[in-house]
């Protein structure tokens, strides 16, 4: 008896690329979810410049910069650096677009549809 015609039973391929597909999900939706934080938290500031949103936003900025919070998740020591309103627009446009950031959104997105073209059977309507 074919084991891949009981009811329930995948193949392994087919639970390898299933297991990338929700890997690839996951990881753009921690990007999104870093990417609204970081935005919320510069509009706070720029609304009410005080030292502790300052400080807030330096060391998020510093975490992504070092990719801490973001794919590939470097361990380092982190070192919280200046920023300003610029360098904020940019980080926040590398996380969304840029196509030399591995954990960028666009990047993320971009694997998940390679994913999903490896085998279209796995993707049920």
């Amino acid at each position: 008896m074919d084991v891949t015609l009981l009811e329930g039973v995948i193949s392994s391929r087919t639970a390898e690329q299933l297991f990338w597909l929700g890997r690839y999900l996951e990881r753009c939706e921690n990007t999104i979810r870093i990417l609204r934080i970081f935005i919320d938290r510069y509009t706070e500031l720029s609304i009410y410049p005080d030292p502790m949103r300052q400080n807030i936003m330096a060391r998020i900025y510093s975490a992504i910069q070092a990719q801490h919070i973001v794919y590939p998740y470097i361990d380092k020591e982190l070192e919280v650096q200046e920023f300003n309103l610029l360098s904020c627009k940019e980080m926040a446009f590398q996380l969304l677009a840029d196509e030399q950031c591995a954990g960028s959104i666009l990047n993320t997105l971009k694997y998940l549809s390679n994913a999903t073209r490896t085998n279209p059977r796995i993707i049920i309507l």
